[in-house]
């Protein structure tokens, strides 16, 4: 199995657990409160919002982690 038929299942395993999630959540009972929250990276400018200050901390905390591995990997390559 070569990388790109890993990188291939993976999507589909991700795919799958993203279909499976949202259709438990449309059956389950009760009313929730919705809370959202997310990173998208710019280049090595994080965006980060929340609609509460536990998930902007948290978005915060993944942003970090995200560049930080980023340059672990781009210093390993050198």
């Amino acid at each position: 199995m070569d990388l790109m038929q890993l990188g291939l299942i993976l999507v589909i395993v991700g795919v799958a657990i993203i279909v499976l999630g949202t259709l438990a959540t449309a059956f389950r009972a009760g009313k929730g409160e919705v809370k959202s929250g997310g990173v998208i990276l710019i280049g090595p400018f994080p965006i980060i919002w929340g609609s509460d200050s536990k998930l902007a901390l948290a978005a915060t905390i993944i942003a970090v982690i995200i560049l930080i591995s980023i340059a672990v990997l781009l210093m390993m390559r050198w």
